[in-house]
């Protein structure tokens, strides 16, 4: 009950915790982008910090794989989706047409684990369009998984990207390249990572505790063109957004560049949240993110639609300079 009450504070929608307008910005950098002919993994965790199994099997196999294996062969993504029970790391923002600190769900991240088979349960393991599975997976079947999958499917579209900081903002600038494609639309993602940060999870066995948590999805830079009914203000942060390739003929290239803006409520609107936060979950507030550049990341996802489905294709990882 006292999860549910605490729900009812944060309306569901709004911008992505630190957004910015539109995918029309400055360069992400001035280094030239290269596209390898390479198939990287992408693997996305599903959880939440009011998880037991998920801070005492699932959190730790996550950052376990994460270690075994670097971002140019497995791309890793803690995510905390908007559900019906709140996680605190879940991403939130506050929306321009709202009054000042009115903070809401980000729908980008209830979107990006509707792609990845959600079977209802967390932990939720997802790897390269397969469900490994829950509490059972180990570290062992990802770095398989993974490894098999990279060196048995040829890359349709290559990507690689950049990113820099200036102040608040994150530049981003990102190539595709056609590689072995077959036809369709192609869409991309680009999710803003916080690396690092001890917050609170509940562990089976232990209880309320505070745990690192690694590649914390915060953000993303995408944003749609109209106002949807589960996105409904223009410029909402999406999972996806438009378009990127259609029907590309191999060796076609595209490079784009997008931006993504820091944005926090203020202290005393924070404080008075942790106030009613912490009572409930033994002295524990919500996980603020507070931008720091070298402790944030971008990743790159290379998406396929087919029918309502979104099948992953490929993606690149950068840290923020």
């Amino acid at each position: 009950m006292k999860k549910l009450l605490f729900i009812a504070l944060i309306s569901v929608g709004a911008a992505g915790f630190m957004q910015s307008c539109k995918d029309e910005t400055p360069s992400g950098g001035d280094q030239p982008l290269t596209v390898a002919n390479k198939q990287r993994s992408l693997l996305i965790y599903s959880t939440a910090t009011w998880c037991g199994p998920c801070g005492a099997s699932g959190g730790p196999v996550f950052k376990n794989a994460m270690a075994a294996m670097g971002t140019d062969d497995l791309i890793c993504l803690d995510l905390h989706p908007a559900l019906g029970s709140l996680s605190m790391l879940t991403p939130v923002g506050l929306r321009d047409d709202k009054p000042a600190d009115s903070v809401f769900f980000a729908p980008f991240s209830s979107q990006l684990y509707g792609a990845c088979l959600p079977n209802g349960y967390i932990p939720h393991f997802y790897c390269d369009n397969s469900v490994l599975g829950n509490s059972g997976v180990t570290v062992d079947q990802i770095k398989s998984f993974a490894s098999s999958y990279n060196a048995n499917i040829a890359p349709q579209i290559g990507v690689a990207l950049n990113a820099t900081a200036s102040g608040n903002d994150i530049n981003i600038k990102y190539k595709m390249k056609a590689l072995n494609a077959d036809g369709g639309d192609y869409y991309t993602s680009l999710v803003v990572l916080e690396k690092s940060i001890n917050a609170y999870q509940n562990v089976s066995g232990v209880g309320n505790t505070s745990v690192e948590h690694k590649n914390i999805v915060r953000g993303s830079a995408k944003y749609g063109s109209v106002p949807t009914a589960t996105t409904p203000w223009t410029n909402a942060p999406v999972a996806f957004g438009d378009v990127e390739m259609s029907n590309p003929t191999n060796g076609t290239e595209i490079e784009k560049t997008a931006k993504y803006t820091f944005k926090a409520p203020s202290q005393g609107f924070k404080d008075m949240l942790d106030g009613q936060i912490k009572p409930q979950i033994g002295g524990y507030g919500f996980g603020w993110w507070n931008f720091n550049k070298s402790n944030t990341a971008v990743v790159a996802i290379v998406w396929k639609k087919e029918g309502n489905s979104w099948f992953y294709v490929n993606s690149a990882y950068a840290d923020v300079k």
